[in-house]
């Protein structure tokens, strides 16, 4: 493989271990929560202490140098403070620290995977994550675990969000592209066929719209619509040839929803109806510093309309953003994704490298999927956001090290400077 000579190929060091299986740590977590956590209170406390030590460990040598960085820490650090003027302060503790969490993947991403094995291992993890999703999809259906889904008729539970499976399935070019064993293809290819169906049956708009969302954007950076015709015939011909085992289902499912897709319906959603109420107090200043600065760390609930949605939080994340944590709160958020977008608009692109253009196109996926799925809400959703930020981390590193914009130190590690300019890059 070309893409070889340019990446170091060193064993993996315990850091970049523990970001390869963090995922599936949190997947894992999930499913444990699910079946021995109902009226346990010590296991959740148990499961974030874990997480919080975990990320802890894996910050202590990351660097602040880098604008991706500090874009992180800015937000964390500003919403932090906040929590000196929440109304429920250790509500906002515990719903702030699964966003910080799921955040700071994308410095451990960005920081640790930084040579081809180490990308290579994260992508290939990809194997125990769908295994451990699929898994936990059976044992809720044998011991009605989870959340359940809209028909009454149907036994649908899903132990992690729906949008989990959606993103491990935009993932899966990145699993194909570094694995070589065919049975791990083929258990892969049942696992994804799998995930697809549950997703399509579950009958949530926006995580299968997500996934169409992305795949669309995956093959218009990719360009070879040759392989979109030939894996969306073989997709659909899956489908097809499974339809009898779901079809019932998902005619239930349907039932359930029909009223979702009649004309005007989005309109009495209250997704819909509290954006506008939302942006109306925040953008009428009648209270300056709370529009601006929020005071709630992301406790919403109660906190606009003049409680007219009861204890309802605001389900937009970025509604939710703004009327917890201010304008000055969303502007630090969207500056995350700015220093993402900023970071990766100075790689080379590289067409001839196929590692490089199947790791530029899934970093777009996930980036516009992203910010799509979080019309639906979802930011205190630990995992799949937590998959988001990891591998968008990971992806821009491993690009910068294919396109050549910097070099490998003595230690295997990235020389952060420029190979043209010898300048740092921010």
């Amino acid at each position: 493989m070309s893409d070889l000579n340019l990446i170091n190929n060193r064993p993996l060091k315990l850091n970049q271990k523990l970001v390869v299986f963090f995922i599936p740590f949190l997947l894992l977590g999930d499913f444990l929560g699910a079946f021995y956590g109902e009226g346990n209170e010590v296991l959740p406390i148990v499961r974030g202490l874990i997480s919080t030590i975990y990320m802890l460990i894996l910050l202590l040598h990351t660097s602040f140098r880098y604008r991706i960085n500090r874009s992180v820490w800015y937000f964390v650090v500003y919403v932090s403070c906040l929590f000196f003027f929440a109304s429920d302060v250790m509500y906002s503790v515990n719903v702030s620290s699964k966003v910080f969490i799921s955040l700071f993947c994308l410095i451990i991403g960005y920081s640790y995977i930084y040579s081809h094995k180490a990308m290579m291992s994260l992508c290939r993890s990809l194997l125990f994550s769908s295994t451990i999703a699929i898994i936990s999809i059976m044992l809720a259906q044998i011991f009605n675990l989870g959340q359940r889904t809209y028909s009454l008729d149907v036994e649908l539970g899903f132990i992690s969000g729906l949008n989990t499976y959606t993103y491990l399935i935009l993932l899966a070019p990145l699993y194909y592209l570094f694995e070589s064993s065919r049975l791990r293809k083929l258990l892969y290819n049942i696992l994804f066929v799998a995930m697809v169906i549950y997703v399509i049956v579950s009958f949530k708009r926006v995580a299968i719209a997500g996934i169409f969302v992305g795949y669309f954007v995956f093959f218009s950076v990719y360009r070879k619509q040759i392989k979109l015709v030939k894996y969306t015939l073989l997709l659909a011909l899956a489908l097809f040839a499974l339809s009898p085992l779901y079809k019932s289902v998902l005619g239930k499912q349907f039932e359930a929803r029909k009223d979702r897709f009649e004309n005007n319906a989005l309109e009495n959603e209250s997704r819909y109806l509290e954006t506008p109420v939302i942006w109306n107090e925040v953008l009428g200043f009648s209270n300056p510093i709370k529009s601006v600065f929020g005071l709630e760390a992301f406790n919403t609930i109660g906190m606009y309309g003049g409680g007219s949605f009861k204890e309802r939080m605001a389900h937009v994340d970025f509604n939710g953003i703004v009327i917890s944590n201010g304008l000055f709160g969303l502007f630090l958020y969207f500056n995350i994704y700015y220093s993402i977008f900023k970071r990766k608009s100075k790689q080379k692109y590289s067409p001839k490298s196929n590692n490089y253009r199947t790791a530029n196109a899934v970093f777009w996926a996930l980036y516009v999927t992203s910010l799509f799925t979080s019309l639906s809400g979802g930011i205190m959703e630990l995992a799949f956001r937590s998959i988001i930020f990891v591998y968008m981390g990971a992806l821009i590193r491993y690009m910068e090290l294919l396109s050549n914009e910097m070099h490998l130190d003595s230690d295997g590690k990235l020389n952060m400077y420029s190979s043209n300019t010898n300048k740092h890059i921010v």
